[in-house]
């Protein structure tokens, strides 16, 4: 699909997509090139895009980010990430970028963007796999940004990788909010987050209302749709995490994991407080970049 097509089903949909392509922006700035003569665009731009790059740092792992509007991102990206070279002419395949992930993150606190920790249990592209002295200096730098920092469950890797996301986001230092999106190189998966946004203003992006409806009030379990794996395998891959995350944590999301497949009703503590305005549906979609 083209970044036009994306945003088009988008709003046949209702819902907004965050388009993130591998090391490079080529989705959002066709937009934005579309969207200075043509303001049916511009408009799907406001209502229905989340712009963001999935950035592969020089050690491997990646980072999502994601800009208020696209401007912010094209300017973040233009000042502080080096275009990739192209590895392979026949795939839309980039080399990792050439800054160090503990700086890639320090760059978006700078510039105010919003970061995704994606497929964090993940072998090679994830943070969790990152050495001991890495991931502690770059959890630092998270943790000290906060108000602007997410977790992802990702419908790609195994239950064991998404419950490990899981319990780094739960854990006591890092109280981060968990977000389910589809990572969706294609048309195969409709994993989502519901989400509810106040009225959008005459100049505002729904990008800029996203993150801060996520950290103000963290999607319930209930909100977060996510393709789903054999519950056994579950409570194998949960009781594996007891010695990482420890008795309470998992216990917490075991006992989540036992509601969900039974359709037992939530627990009073996850059900939602919101009361809806305007309700929509967020997924994530990479490499919108059409031909």
């Amino acid at each position: 699909m083209s970044p036009l097509e994306v945003l088009e089903e988008a709003e046949r949909r209702e819902i907004i997509a965050g388009i993130s392509d591998h090391n490079i922006i080529a989705a959002i700035r066709a937009l934005m090139e579309l969207a200075d003569t043509d303001p049916d665009v511009a408009e799907l731009m406001r209502q229905h895009l989340i712009p963001g790059v999935e950035i592969q740092a020089r050690e491997g792992a990646e980072l999502l980010i994601y800009g208020n509007t696209p401007t912010h991102l094209d300017d973040f990206y233009r000042k502080e990430i080096e275009e990739p070279d192209l590895l392979d002419k026949r795939e839309p395949i980039y080399e990792p970028i050439d800054i160090g992930i503990v700086d890639l993150a320090k760059q978006c606190r700078k510039w105010e963007m919003d970061i995704v920790v994606p497929h964090y249990g993940a072998r090679h592209y994830g943070i969790g796999s990152l050495p001991r002295d890495v991931r502690k200096e770059l959890n630092y730098e998270l943790r000290a940004y906060h108000g602007h920092v997410c977790v992802e469950r990702n419908p790609y890797v195994s239950r064991f990788a998404n419950l490990k996301a899981i319990t780094y986001a739960h854990s006591r230092k890092n109280r981060f909010p968990v977000i389910a999106t589809s990572d969706n190189h294609n048309r195969r998966h409709g994993s989502y987050t519901e989400m509810t946004l106040p009225p959008l203003g005459p100049d505002q992006y729904r990008s800029e209302q996203i993150f801060s409806a996520i950290h103000k009030e963290p999607p319930s379990w209930e909100k977060q749709h996510l393709e789903r794996v054999p519950l056994l395998k579950a409570i194998r891959n949960t009781i594996a995490l007891f010695r990482q995350g420890g008795w309470s944590s998992t216990k917490c999301i075991l006992m989540r994991e036992v509601r969900h497949h039974l359709g037992l009703p939530a627990s009073t503590n996850s059900s939602s407080r919101e009361q809806p305005q305007e309700t929509l549906q967020t997924a994530d979609v990479d490499d919108a970049v059409g031909s």
